[in-house]
């Protein structure tokens, strides 16, 4: 199933993307549709994960995003960029714009370096380097043996060697700066601490349509839907460890 749908959004190339993500490995650059050049492992398995087995996909969230006139899409852990190139490329409506938050400097270049590779305006991204929390000015010891790696997080060290010191934002205090009248899409995708940045979202979400959270625990789970059930919104999807949230 995940090989047909992705077979459908990039064609032949979809037989190559299989064979790296089954030999764990990405030997030689790719241009692939939408997304532009495949460099590395970590975008293969982003493209899997969130495209071929479909996690990201919603005909609802998508249709409002192609018929807005300047849709904004808040996208809280880039990583190696797919998702903003997917908000910024596999859409035709252009005025769309993506504002990036990561605590990861060197997730931002690549991405703007991507999108420049692949034609799409950088100037239509924006973004932030900060650890979302529910309160700013905590500061993270982190690992960051590989900055793209996916996986990174704020709540485990473990025996690394590459520790940085991350200063925590609110999303609420990072957002502000934009003067934003609408927010149409906020995806969160940030190894645990989804209820945390929501908690430091109470503003945000007054202006937003939908949020789309990616949960790694029951914790998680548990303290994001209690903010989003209190401040107006309803589960509308779930799709693996995703949940789709919209607001009433």
């Amino acid at each position: 199933m995940s090989s047909n749908r992705l077979f459908k959004l990039i064609g032949y190339k979809a037989i190559y993307l299989t064979f790296c993500k089954r030999f764990n490995k990405n030997p030689i650059p790719l241009n692939i549709p939408i997304f532009g050049k495949i460099k590395t492992y970590h975008e293969i398995i982003n493209i899997h994960d969130n495209f071929a087995v479909g996690e990201l996909r919603d005909e609802v969230v998508e249709a409002h995003l192609s018929q807005e006139k300047k849709p904004i899409v808040v996208d809280c852990g880039i990583n190696v960029g797919i998702t903003v190139r997917w908000w910024l490329n596999g859409f035709s409506n252009k005025n769309l714009q993506v504002i990036g938050i990561d605590m990861i400097d060197e997730a931002h270049k690549f991405t703007i370096n991507s999108l420049i590779e692949s034609n799409i305006n950088p100037e239509r991204y924006r973004y932030h380097v900060a650890a979302l929390w529910k309160h700013g000015n905590k500061t993270f010891d982190v690992n960051v043996e590989d900055p793209l790696y996916g996986q990174t997080n704020v709540f485990s060290i473990g025996e690394a060697k590459n520790i940085r010191t991350i200063n925590s934002k609110t999303m609420d205090d990072l957002l502000n700066s934009s003067s934003l009248k609408k927010i149409d899409l906020i995806k969160i995708d940030i190894e645990g601490a989804g209820a945390n940045a929501l908690a430091g979202a109470l503003e945000s979400l007054k202006i937003t349509r939908h949020v789309i959270i990616e949960l790694h625990n029951e914790e998680e789970q548990a303290e994001s839907s209690k903010i989003l059930l209190e401040n107006g919104f309803y589960l509308r999807k779930s799709s693996g460890k995703h949940l789709w949230w919209e607001r009433t």
